[in-house]
């Protein structure tokens, strides 16, 4: 390592312009990435195949074109043709599959009309008081209304050409008072303002990076030079994202903060050990590619950190496989900024560094902890109490909640028509035979489902219709009376089954209040309960149905990847530090902090967000792992005799001592960056991720300065330093 720097240092300036280059390209890609809409706003998609969210909308994109939904909730007049016109033109949007609203009554209407001619009673054939009722709500105290508009499209609700339609709509409606629901509004808000707050609170981050080291530092360049490094591997990689697929949207937030707080570490250490070399009389040159030594414990962390990450590709919900290929990618570009970047511009900055140096502190030893080191049966007693705590926080971890999709703090002061429209981001959209089981009848569904405390309508064909299920079969076999009607033949399709081709409708079920409480999941069995009553098969989709498929796949995935991820980083720690015993109390510390912090999240009754859950312990070992190296990092190797042994120590020990230092300005810079993160986000998601980021990052500190010590100084080397009797 100490060659290729000094290679790199001979060519310091070149290096420079090739990085500069690289940057302009790397902005170049981010605004295109932006541009060409490959962020993926919908968490939907990530649900694996097995899973009943994936199976229903696979089955209602390829039967009846559905891909997504594009609700709204209007205010208008009892009779309002200019509104109704404006409505009516929404049928003609491309993409647009199925729109339910109050005009489109008139088309049930006419059918009863055709029905009639054919020898049909009226009494029989039709009933619009339900459907009416919750299309066209009276606002109370007023002679207005709020219409409700249901559209079903054939775009993902992630989509660019999804959120076009909501937009256009919303176009169309304005001025009036309106509100938009349902996945493809949820994804559009996602979107924008999660794009929206990246830059504002990664600047606000960055600056208070910036003033709290210059706070800490001896000098006035270093700052700088982690901010340069830090912002190289954060453009890098967020315009490298170009080259996937797509990125879904948590992965690129979580991924730029993640980074920034590793490559912090890494340059802080890199920054260390050069100035240290420095105050030792060394060139700037031999300080640099003496310093380069460091790269060993940054790769070493960098590694394990990594590896870490790869534990998420063991999850059945692909967001962790599209987390991990963003963070670990940018894991290797945080490194190599560091290794090419870092030593440049030290060498380059040396001489306005020194002009710039405050008068040297002589800071303070924390010996504490290597002298508790050296007393007999401390890293037992140490190792029993760490064992305890990890014990105690799994137990308590295991009995964590979750949540899944609240993304956004409801606000107190909610308008009438978001409060209607949040009531319809709760759907649950199922297909289902027309024919029922025998006995049993949709009417008879219908009532049943809007017994339940939670559910607010079943909108479906047959809430109008009241026409038996097999003269509605005949209808659709032998007459274009539903066929060709384009609001209720969309209610229809026609399935190849095993038992040859059968018709299905669908109903879109709308629920009132959370998906993701207790009377959520009660709701949704009760549902899953009526439909396996009443039909021989169906098939889900909505927002209820992605609840509780991350509620069934969320403790498999916790369990494989924590246990992945213990397996990885025991392995990592051992195999990279060549010793067992380090490499163990390492591993041990690194898992003690995480599930200590998630156990916090506990005994606070904290919901925190499964995928939150699932990331913090891959971020949380790559920050602890990072410390203890640091802790550790012996860079004398040569051999020697007892006295030269002795020397050794007492100098390891004291250089040890004062590695506080550097260990707690990264521990002030990621809290620094986290809680800018905290209270600058109105996403609840990022909110979780910081906080636990802040509380973890003090918890893996405390540790790895106080526990490590005492647990890797168990060694013939410490039974040497008490056998000195050194004081």
């Amino acid at each position: 390592m100490e060659r290729f720097t000094g290679v790199l240092l001979k060519n310091k300036k070149l290096i420079l312009t090739i990085v500069a280059v690289l940057l302009l390209l790397a902005v170049a890609a981010t605004v295109f990435l932006l541009v060409d809409h490959r962020m993926n706003s919908d968490m939907l998609v990530y649900i694996g195949e097995e899973f009943p969210t994936t199976q229903g909308l696979n089955f209602l994109k390829e039967n009846f074109n559905i891909n997504g939904d594009a609700m709204m909730v209007v205010e208008g007049d009892a009779d309002d043709p200019e509104l109704y016109e404006i409505i009516r033109s929404f049928e003609d949007f491309e993409g647009m599959t199925q729109l339910v609203w109050y005009g489109a009554l008139d088309e049930f209407k006419t059918l009863v009309d055709l029905l009639e001619a054919i020898g049909f009673p009226t009494d029989q054939i039709i009933d619009l008081e339900g459907l009416t009722s919750f299309l066209r709500r009276p606002i109370p105290g007023t002679d207005r209304y709020h219409y409700v508009i249901v559209a079903m499209i054939e775009y993902s609700p992630a989509s660019q050409e999804a959120h076009d339609m909501l937009n256009e709509m919303e176009r169309r409606l304005a001025p009036r008072t309106l509100h938009a629901a349902g996945m493809s509004a949820m994804g559009r808000r996602v979107l924008n303002e999660t794009m929206g707050e990246l830059p504002v609170y990664l600047g606000i981050g960055l600056a208070v990076v910036v003033i709290l080291l210059l706070l800490l530092s001896d000098n006035l360049v270093d700052p700088f030079i982690v901010l340069i490094t830090v912002g190289v591997a954060l453009l890098l990689n967020m315009g490298s994202n170009l080259l996937l697929p797509s990125v879904s949207i948590v992965s690129f937030a979580a991924g730029a903060i993640l980074q920034l707080a590793v490559t912090t570490d890494y340059a802080l250490y890199y920054c260390y050990e050069y100035r240290r070399r420095r105050t030792f009389g060394m060139a700037p040159v031999d300080s640099a590619t003496g310093a380069s030594r460091i790269a060993g414990v940054i790769l070493r962390g960098a590694l394990i950190t990594a590896g870490g990450f790869c534990a998420l590709y063991a999850m059945r919900f692909t967001i962790g496989a599209d987390i991990a290929n963003v963070v670990i990618k940018g894991i290797v570009l945080s490194v190599l900024s560091v290794w090419i970047v870092t030593p440049c511009l030290l060498t380059l900055t040396d001489k306005m560094a020194e002009r710039t140096t405050k008068q040297r502190r002589k800071h303070k030893k924390l010996s504490l902890p290597f002298r508790l080191a050296q007393k007999k049966h401390v890293g037992k007693t140490v190792a029993a109490v760490s064992v305890l705590l990890l014990t105690a926080g799994i137990l308590l971890t295991s009995q964590a909640t979750f949540s899944y999709f609240n993304v956004f703090v409801k606000g107190d002061n909610v308008p009438p028509e978001a409060q209607l429209a949040e009531v319809l981001d709760n759907q649950f959209i199922v297909a289902v035979p027309v024919m029922p089981k025998d006995g049993k009848t949709h009417t008879e569904f219908i009532a049943e489902a809007e017994k339940l405390e939670r559910v607010d309508r079943a909108l479906g064909a047959f809430s109008a219709l009241k026409l038996p299920a097999k003269t509605i079969v005949l209808l659709l076999d032998n007459t274009k009376l539903i066929t060709g009607n384009p609001t209720i033949s969309g209610y229809f399709a026609k399935v190849d089954t095993e038992n040859g081709a059968e018709w299905f409708t669908l109903y879109n079920i709308v629920i009132k209040g959370s998906a993701e409480d207790q009377k959520g999941e009660e709701t949704y069995h009760a549902l899953n309960a009526l439909l396996e009553e009443y039909f021989d098969s169906n098939y889900q989709f909505g927002m209820m149905v992605g609840v509780n498929d991350m509620r069934v796949g969320t403790p498999r995935d916790f369990a494989i990847v924590s246990g992945i991820l213990a397996a990885i980083s025991v392995i990592l720690c051992v195999l990279l530090l060549a010793s067992l015993r380090k490499g163990i109390a390492v591993a041990l510390l690194s898992m003690l902090a995480l599930f200590v912090n998630l156990a916090i999240s506990t005994l606070l009754g904290e919901n925190i967000n499964f995928i939150i859950y699932l990331l913090i312990g891959a971020v949380q070992l790559g920050y602890s792992v990072d410390s203890a190296l640091f802790v550790l990092y012996a860079p004398r190797r040569n051999r020697e005799g007892e006295e030269g042994m002795l020397a050794r120590l007492v100098a390891e020990e004291e250089e040890r001592s004062r590695r506080w230092k550097p260990i707690v300005t990264s521990l002030c810079v990621l809290l620094a960056v986290t809680l800018s993160v905290y209270f600058v986000s109105a996403n609840l998601v990022v909110q979780d991720m910081a906080m636990l980021m802040a509380r973890g990052g003090v918890i893996a500190c405390f540790v790895q300065l106080f526990f490590l010590p005492a647990l890797a100084g168990s060694t013939t080397r410490s039974r040497f330093w008490r056998k000195q009797k050194l004081s």
